[in-house]
C-alpha cells in the first residue's frame, strides 16, 4: 500500500470511529417535504456512515442499555430499601430526628445541678425566687443530688413557675422528669392566647402554660399537689408537638452557657468575695463620689439594686489605702451592662480625687420578671 493509499484508509477508519461513538439519533436525516423526519432505513443505505454496521444494530444495542439502566435503578432501589431497614433497626424504629437534640427553651432546666445563686438549699418563703429564674408559690423546694425536690403544703399546692418572655407563636410541648414519671403539656400559642392540645400529668402533680399579657411571656409551672412531695430530675420546653413517647432525650445546656443565661435576670455578689468588688471611685465634691463600674454579664434590661447595708462600702484614700470612712448613704442604678452608685461619705472628700472602694456587704441585682 502506498502513502496515498494509507491516508485514504486512516481517513475512512476516523470517519467510521466518529460515527460508531454518536447515538443514533445523529444519524436522521432532514425532514421530508411534508415535515416527516428521515428515515434510518434510508440513511442506513451509507455504510460510510454507518460505520459499515447495519442500523438495527444500533437499535439493538440501545434498547439493550435501556434494559440494563432500569435493572441497575431496581438494585439500587433494593440496596436502598436495605440500608434503611438495617438504620431503622440501629435507630429502634424512631425517625432519626429523635436523636438530633432540639433546642430546650426553658434556663436552669438541670435540676440534679442547678444554678444557685442564692445559695440556699432549702427555700420556704412564699412568692420568692429559690434557685435561678424559678419562682415558687408557696411550701417548701430544697436542693439534692438527685434533683429539686417540691414539699406542699396541707392547704395548697407548691408551684415552681418560670417566665419565658419573646416567644412567636406557634406549637410547643412543656416537659418535666418529676416523681420518676414524664409529664407533659403540648400547647399551642397565638396572639397571645394559649390553646392546650394534650397532656398527661404525675404522680402528684401536672403541668400548667398560661400567658402572662404583662410581660408578654409564657408562664409554665410545675405543680405538687396538697400532700404531696414531688421530686424533679429535669424540665424542657421544645418548639413542634411532642408526646412522652416522642420527646428527644433531654440534653442540659453547658454550665457556661446555663450561667450566662441566668445572669441576664439576676445576680448576686457576697462579702466573702471582696477580690471581685475591690474598684475605684472619684469625689464629685467634698462629700460625694460616684463609682461606675462594668457588670461581668449582661443584663436583659435594667435591674433593681439592692445593698444589704448602707455601711457596706468602705473607701480608701490615695494616701497609703488607709481607710477612712464607711459610707453613709446610697444611691444605686444599674443599667444592662454596669453599675452605677452615687455615694455620700463620712469624710470630707477633694472634689476630681480618684478613690478606691470596697464592697463589705452582699448586693443584688434583679431583671426577673
Amino acid at each position: 500500500m502506498n502513502a496515498e493509499e494509507k491516508i485514504i484508509s486512516l481517513t475512512l477508519h476516523a470517519q467510521q470511529a466518529d460515527i460508531v461513538m454518536r447515538p443514533v439519533d445523529s444519524f436522521r436525516g432532514p425532514k421530508g417535504e411534508k415535515g416527516d423526519p428521515g428515515t434510518l432505513t434510508g440513511i442506513a443505505e451509507d455504510s460510510l456512515r454507518l460505520g459499515g454496521v447495519d442500523a438495527a444494530a444500533y437499535l439493538t444495542a440501545d434498547a439493550a442499555a435501556e434494559t440494563y439502566l432500569a435493572q441497575q435503578a431496581a438494585a439500587d432501589t433494593y440496596l436502598m430499601k436495605t440500608a434503611q431497614a438495617a438504620d431503622s433497626a440501629l435507630l429502634a424504629g424512631r425517625p432519626a430526628e429523635y436523636y438530633q437534640s432540639q433546642l430546650n427553651l426553658l434556663d436552669n432546666s438541670d435540676f440534679t445541678r442547678p444554678v444557685n445563686q442564692r445559695g440556699q438549699t432549702v427555700y420556704t418563703a412564699p412568692s420568692a425566687y429559690t434557685i435561678d429564674r424559678w419562682v415558687m408559690s408557696k411550701g417548701q423546694t430544697s436542693l439534692g443530688a438527685d434533683g429539686v425536690t417540691l414539699t406542699a403544703p396541707a392547704d395548697g399546692s407548691c408551684v415552681l413557675t418560670q417566665f419565658v418572655p419573646g416567644l412567636p407563636d406557634g406549637d410547643y410541648c412543656f416537659a418535666v422528669h418529676a416523681a420518676g414519671q414524664i409529664g407533659y403539656r403540648s400547647f399551642t400559642l397565638s396572639g397571645g392566647t394559649i390553646t392546650s392540645i394534650s397532656s398527661s400529668g404525675y404522680p402528684g402533680g401536672y403541668l400548667q402554660a398560661l400567658f402572662v399579657s404583662s410581660t408578654s411571656s409564657v408562664q409554665l409551672s410545675i405543680r405538687a399537689e396538697s400532700g404531696y412531695t414531688v421530686q424533679l430530675r429535669w424540665a424542657a420546653l421544645y418548639r413542634g408537638r411532642y408526646t412522652p413517647a416522642s420527646l428527644p432525650p433531654y440534653v442540659p445546656k453547658p454550665r457556661e452557657l446555663e450561667t450566662m443565661a441566668c445572669a441576664a435576670y439576676y445576680q448576686r455578689y457576697t462579702a466573702s468575695q471582696n477580690w471581685a468588688w475591690y474598684f475605684t471611685g472619684a469625689a464629685m465634691d467634698t462629700q460625694n463620689l460616684r463609682v461606675c463600674m462594668p457588670l461581668p454579664f449582661p443584663m436583659r434590661a435594667n435591674p433593681t439594686v439592692t445593698i444589704a447595708s448602707s455601711e457596706g462600702i468602705t473607701i480608701f484614700t490615695p494616701t497609703g489605702l488607709a481607710a477612712a470612712s464607711a459610707v453613709k448613704g446610697t444611691t444605686l442604678y444599674a443599667g444592662t451592662g454596669m453599675l452605677l452608685l452615687y455615694l455620700e461619705a463620712n469624710v470630707a472628700l477633694t472634689a476630681g480625687t480618684l478613690l478606691a472602694l470596697r464592697l463589705n456587704s452582699d448586693i443584688e441585682l434583679s431583671a426577673d420578671l
